[in-house]
């Protein structure tokens, strides 16, 4: 008999019991010549168990452990056994890991242009935090309720800047400009005597507080601020970048088609 015959009756040895009998957890070890994935005494293994833990010497050459290579290690049980809010923040998790392995080289040699990719981007920032993550002593005990809690503040660590668009609800100025000449006239409905003047000063009244609350733009860089993914400078130069933008597109061109 051969061995991928033998594998899968080793592998179920493990697992529940009868009722009167107790439950086996087993952990195999499987050696790859090479530390080739591919072999095909892994490649059985991984059909058959319900996980993987990938050990990477290239990780420990760097002085991580335990090395475990994120990408490559997978728990088909994890959705039975772990909330939904924890599966989204090991997804996010793996994205950016997942995002600076497979631009390591680049980053390394410093042939990587920020700007080229916002995850990539966002990975760089958060490397160190990301790397602490995973890093454990040999003689260190965490208990889960622990590490479900450093990756819960670490997620909000990503979640707060990641690179997302913010998806605002945005109005028309058409509507905004007639909200606001109702609401002038609304607020002259009680004098005696009504002047320019006295609309033009309502009417930019109301417009300047109407553009400071609904304003999209406003908004938008209202959250911006709030959520410390921008600062005010950055803001200012992204605005003039834009409008030399919108400027240079419009030369030469007519006004109305």
């Amino acid at each position: 008999m051969s061995v991928f015959a033998k594998l899968p009756q080793l592998v179920e040895r493990a697992g529940n019991g009868g009722p009167r009998g107790g439950s086996i957890t087993a952990f195999y070890t499987v050696l790859t010549e090479g530390d080739d994935p591919n072999d095909p005494i892994a490649d059985a293994a991984r059909a058959v168990l319900d996980g993987h833990l990938v050990l990477s010497r290239q990780i420990a050459e760097t002085g991580l452990y335990p090395a475990i290579d994120v990408e490559a290690s997978i728990s088909r049980l994890m959705p039975l056994v772990t909330t939904t809010e924890q599966q989204k923040l090991i997804r996010r998790f793996r994205q950016l890991n997942a995002a600076y392995a497979q631009n390591r080289d680049l980053i390394t040699i410093g042939a990587y242009a920020k700007g080229s990719d916002p995850r990539v981007d966002e990975a760089i920032q958060h490397w160190p935090e990301m790397q602490k993550f995973l890093q454990q002593d040999g003689n260190e005990s965490i208990a889960l309720a622990e590490s479900v809690a450093a990756l819960r503040a670490l997620g909000h660590l990503l979640h707060r800047h990641a690179g997302k668009p913010y998806v605002v609800k945005l109005t028309s100025w058409n509507t905004l400009f007639c909200d606001v000449v109702a609401e002038a006239f609304f607020k002259l409905a009680g004098s005696a005597l009504v002047t320019r003047e006295a609309i033009l000063g309502t009417v930019g009244e109301v417009l300047k507080r109407v553009r400071e609350e609904r304003d999209p733009i406003e908004r938008v860089r209202r959250r911006v601020l709030e959520n410390g993914m921008a600062k005010e400078d950055e803001l200012k130069t992204i605005d003039a970048q834009l409008r030399a933008i919108v400027t240079a597109e419009a030369v030469g061109r007519p006004r109305f088609a």
